[in-house]
């Protein structure tokens, strides 16, 4: 990820929305949604709750599972 990558999702984990991150770091909401839409892309995540699978992904412990084949073998 990129350091803006880094602080954009920095400040979603801390539960800031679109307009309040472009704020905090001084850029348009429009280049917010952009690093968010190379997230998705870049994570796989396709549809439903974009920004809450993402946050679910980047707080997660480097740990733990991230396909569906590897929660199977660890349970």
């Amino acid at each position: 990820m990129t350091p803006r990558e880094h602080d954009i999702t920095d400040l979603l984990l801390q539960g800031y929305d679109n307009k309040a991150i472009a704020e905090e770091l001084g850029i348009k909401p429009r280049t917010v949604k952009v690093n968010f839409s190379r997230l998705f892309m870049r994570f796989g995540i396709r549809s439903g709750h974009r920004r809450v699978k993402l946050a679910c992904l980047l707080a997660a412990p480097l740990s733990w599972p991230t396909t569906p084949i590897e929660r199977r073998e660890a349970a």
